[in-house]
């Protein structure tokens, strides 16, 4: 599971992947009666839905911080490509991950949807991405 709750960082580009959907859900958790079933599936899908919708107003997640409450959440973490960077005062743990240039691994059809729009982006514009 990936009981964690989700930061965003936007940069605004002139790019877009996809048609904005829905409303915003920055906290996305997952009850420990529904772990490993399809319905976590769902969740990472539609975030990840959310992440290609905001495209299309030209905003992109630079990098995305995840609090990892359990250990089925760290070993998704670790899974997406996230690297572990503090524990937290909550006994937690913090992981990190690098979303565009694109450091997380494409574990699924629409995570690699993701990534190769991010990609795409990126490599058109490389400067709005530096610090």
């Amino acid at each position: 599971s990936h009981e964690a709750e989700m930061q965003m960082e936007g940069r605004w580009s002139g790019r877009s992947c996809a048609q904005p959907k829905g409303r915003d859900n920055r906290r996305k958790v997952i009850h420990p009666q529904h772990q490993n079933t399809q319905l976590f599936f769902m969740l990472v899908s539609a975030l990840v839905e959310k992440f290609i919708g905001l495209t299309a107003r030209d905003v992109y997640i630079k990098r995305m911080i995840a609090d990892a409450v359990t250990p089925n959440g760290e070993k998704f973490c670790k899974l997406f490509g996230m690297n572990k960077i503090t524990e937290s005062t909550h006994s937690s743990s913090l992981y990190e991950v690098q979303m565009i240039p694109p450091q997380f691994k494409k574990i699924s059809k629409k995570v690699k949807e993701l990534y190769d729009c991010y990609q795409a982006v990126y490599d058109e514009m490389p400067d709005l991405f530096t610090e």
